[in-house]
């Protein structure tokens, strides 16, 4: 009886997942410092509020646009808060009003940087706050009411700041590079970007920098392999079009993490009913793929959104990555049927969905609180490979909706959270494996892909590295807990010189290291 009951439990937790073999794993919700505040996080693309640092990802930073009363008119502030290792948070208020927009977080040199627009005397500023150079510093102007506003930032490979804003009354989108040794300056008008759109910022450690941007009608980026001081003619990803007699165009959500130097982007899309909404991602391997969507998911989404909700049933989108390897996350927010207030308003739950270059594998609820609302989540863009863990943060708070419409007395409560999957896969047959096993590459020699197969034939933690010929790590494609099975696992060397390259492959169980030859 109790082999059955334990086999009905596990063929629910499979059949729950909306792709196979695969099942997810949230670990506890950790309250940052900023929490008893109220509910303002609501506007634009994927909140630019959490980081961690490359060089040492136990550094953790947060930030949070907040008020202290329900006219957050106002009195909006921005908080900050630090941890080392995710579980003790500290800090509080940063910059005092009157501010206008929300902030976006960034680290350079190793410290938080925010940028943000202050209002004084009608006239808007764009400020950095760093303690680099002892607080609060204003960029250039260009002059009168016409000033550039909702700043993205990013840290350039030759260690400048890259500062994107747009100017409302002129409806252009003007690029800053920052370096306190020299004086910087607005840019010429980019092409593309209107103010009101949705816009994000990535950069790589090889001189890349993307701006993504989502309008009404079109996804699409501009990209620079200079560090920022030049940008190349813009790229259309998605364009408003007909997908399975739905007409889908780009939701409000939108962001965008480099893998290597391979930019990846994930936005939402709406269809012409509100229960009609997919995530939707891109990335010159894999192309345009589907993260989710709301007519294949095993679960009773809302069958409508409150009217004044600027949200949809699947929406706003954020995306991370592993540290040294090509695997990233997907975090957005879901609203199922039932879970709604008397008023009609929804609660959010958040989802994670997990994924590489050329496909993606599955989502599962990382939450999963019917009566707290959910929202404006973050995935750090940089993530240790160390048991398959992404970092996300979010605002939760007890009463549902935007309490920026709705004026209620309800604090919001900011969480980080440790998600991730553990894989239960087994190979096509359906057979465990008799012995562990390190298969060769295929193809190989390569250019620039290839797939590496293993098998397993205990529950274990499984680590699969590449080295080059001197030895050194260049990267990590599994590093987590896996049941038996056989599986894959996909590199892009992309970037990387021609010539022999090691992949091992080690559990407690077994070591075993095989060659393969990389010809670009």
């Amino acid at each position: 009886m109790k082999f059955f009951m334990k086999s009905i439990i596990v063929f629910f937790l499979l059949a729950y997942c909306f792709a196979t073999h695969v099942f997810g794993q949230a670990y506890e919700q950790v309250p940052t410092t900023l929490s008893g505040y109220y509910d303002v996080q609501s506007s634009g693309a994927a909140p630019q509020y959490l980081v961690r640092d490359p060089s040492d990802p136990k550094n953790s930073h947060v930030t949070f646009l907040s008020t202290v009363s329900t006219h957050v008119d106002s009195g909006l502030q921005i908080s900050y808060a630090y941890s080392y290792g995710g579980y003790n948070w500290h800090g509080s208020h940063l910059v005092h009003p009157p501010l206008i927009g929300t902030p976006a977080l960034e680290l350079w040199s190793g410290s938080p940087v925010v940028v943000f627009n202050r209002l004084s005397h009608d006239t808007v500023f764009t400020s950095l706050f760093s303690n680099q150079f002892g607080g609060e510093l204003s960029l250039p102007r260009f002059g009168g009411l016409d000033e550039p506003q909702n700043p993205r930032i990013a840290t350039t490979a030759d260690g400048r700041l890259f500062v994107v804003a747009v100017r409302p009354i002129s409806d252009t989108a003007h690029t800053l590079l920052f370096d306190p040794h020299t004086q910087p300056t607005w840019s010429e008008p980019l092409p593309v970007i209107h103010f009101g759109d949705q816009y994000v910022v990535a950069a790589n450690d090889s001189g890349r920098v993307a701006i993504v941007w989502s309008s009404a009608d079109t996804v699409g980026f501009l990209e620079s392999f200079d560090n920022g001081e030049t940008f190349n003619s813009p790229v259309i990803l998605f364009a408003t079009q007909i997908i399975n007699g739905d007409l889908v165009h780009p939701g409000k959500g939108l962001d965008a993490v480099y893998v290597g130097n391979a930019l990846f982007v994930v936005w939402s899309a709406i269809g012409s009913t509100p229960r009609s909404a997919r995530i939707l991602s891109w990335n010159p391997v894999g192309g345009l793929m589907t993260v989710a969507d709301s007519s294949k998911l095993f679960l009773s989404l809302a069958s409508s959104m409150h009217p004044q909700d600027d949200h949809f049933v699947l929406d706003r989108p954020s995306i991370g990555r592993y540290k040294g390897s090509a695997s990233v996350g997907c975090a957005f927010v879901v609203f199922k049927e039932g879970e709604v207030d008397n008023e009609g308003w929804n609660y959010g739950d958040i989802y994670v969905a997990e994924g590489w270059l050329e496909h993606w594998n599955f989502c599962y609820n990382a939450t999963n609180t019917p009566t707290v609302d959910e929202r404006y989540v973050k995935v750090a863009s940089h993530n240790p490979p160390v048991f398959g863990l992404f970092m996300i943060a979010y605002q939760a708070d007890s009463v549902a909706g935007p309490n920026l419409l709705r004026d209620k007395t309800s604090v919001a409560i900011q969480y980080v959270q440790q998600v991730g999957v553990i894989d239960l896969s087994v190979d096509e047959s359906g057979k465990l494996p008799f012995s562990p096993a390190l298969y060769q590459n295929y193809p190989n020699p390569f250019n620039p892909r290839t797939t590496l197969r293993y098998s397993l034939t205990r529950a274990s933690h499984v680590r699969l590295m590449v080295y080059d010929i001197l030895g050194r790590e260049v990267a990590v494609l599994v590093n987590r807990f896996q049941s038996p099975g056989t599986r894959e696992a996909h590199w892009d060397a992309y970037g990387l010189p021609s010539g022999l390259y090691f992949y091992r492959v080690q559990t407690p169980e077994f070591t075993q290291t095989k060659k393969m030859l990389l010809i670009q």
